[in-house]
């Protein structure tokens, strides 16, 4: 990777290995700010050629990019433009698994129009060149790979995955459950209360789920730490009025965070809720628990003007997670493919 800094312009181009030679086509680090809005159409044209159902909002890059976890906006981004238009971009992070395992994740989003010309693929080539040099300042005794994933159906980002060297590793299931009008009612067991959650609970209740979920194939330590919690309160989805937090005494049993993203369903074309976060606390389990707060929490969700929830979840969950979700009405809508490679 070789780089050259126009410090007049404050541009910063980047010579990316095996990148096609078209006319009017740079590849630079992020600028600024005055890439957000660019970088976020991109990345909604992008995952809708891909079948991922996300919106991007350039608020959302903006209070990333503002704290960043585990990435460098002014090195792990690279971005693509012809004659000054964005055309897609890339971005390496990593984290922190159980077990001693540090997870590099590549990720690239690219216009469907220029696809097919090795865009994507130079991306890739970056970002496994970039985690390599990340891996360096990491622990050598800890286990360390490239993790990503893709939709799980015939898709342009899944193909370059394969034809790349990622193997699939896990799978995880986009679930909906719409007909919000007929809900049945499932009673906590005795002596298992749901109450309206206080600020001084936020801490509690954060806890309690960081222990009940850390098995999790998607658990990763920072967005459990420090960091991530005091980021939690300016999230514009914390919004714990909608949280359903089962409590046994002064002690949290289990949750359901709730959490409507209107700006996403606008921009879907939607009006979904999701149920995530489910979680019961190991000696509290197989007491219906979090099929009481699920159903709970649908008709949250339906009565804040949803007409369907979503979640995901693991397919090879322990808890047995899949049948529960199925026999509350959730079906199946997507299936996406976890995808590891070694570096």
């Amino acid at each position: 990777m070789q780089q050259n800094r126009m410090e007049g312009n404050r541009i910063e181009l980047v010579e990316m290995e095996g990148a096609p030679q078209l006319h009017g086509l740079i590849f630079r680090h992020w600028r600024g700010e005055d890439d957000f809005a660019s970088m976020a159409s991109v990345a909604n044209s992008s995952w809708e050629a891909d079948l991922v159902d996300l919106h991007l909002a350039a608020k959302d890059l903006k209070r990333d990019f503002e704290r960043p976890v585990n990435f460098d906006p002014s090195k792990d981004v690279v971005i693509a433009e012809i004659d000054g238009r964005i055309i897609g971009y890339c971005r390496i992070t990593w984290r922190r698994k159980l077990n001693d395992l540090i997870a590099y994740w590549p990720f690239a989003v690219l216009l469907p129009e220029y696809r097919g010309r090795g865009i994507r693929s130079s991306f890739l080539q970056y970002s496994e060149a970039r985690a390599r040099e990340l891996s360096k300042a990491h622990p050598m005794h800890v286990r360390k790979l490239l993790e990503t994933w893709a939709a799980s159906a015939p898709n342009s980002w899944k193909s370059l995955l394969e034809r790349k060297g990622f193997a699939p590793s896990w799978y995880v299931l986009e679930m909906v459950r719409d007909g919000l009008d007929s809900l049945s009612e499932f009673a906590l067991p005795y002596g298992i209360e749901v109450r309206p959650v206080r600020p001084q609970d936020v801490r509690k209740i954060w806890d309690a789920a960081k222990e009940a979920l850390r098995d999790e194939n998607s658990f990763f330590e920072e967005n459990w730490d420090d960091l991530a919690f005091e980021k939690l309160s300016s999230d514009p989805l914390f919004t714990p009025e909608l949280w359903q937090i089962a409590w046994d005494g002064d002690e949290v049993v289990g949750g359901v965070h709730n959490i409507i993203d209107r700006a996403e369903n606008e921009g879907l074309g939607r009006k979904w809720g999701h149920t995530e976060q489910i979680f019961v606390r190991r000696q509290w389990r197989n007491r219906g628990i979090a099929r009481a707060l699920i159903t709970r929490s649908l008709k949250v969700i339906r009565d804040n003007g949803m007409d369907a929830a979503t979640l995901d979840v693991d397919a090879e969950n322990p808890s047995r997670a899949l049948q529960l979700y199925e026999s509350l009405g959730y079906r199946m809508c997507r299936q996406f493919t976890f995808y590891r490679k070694g570096l």
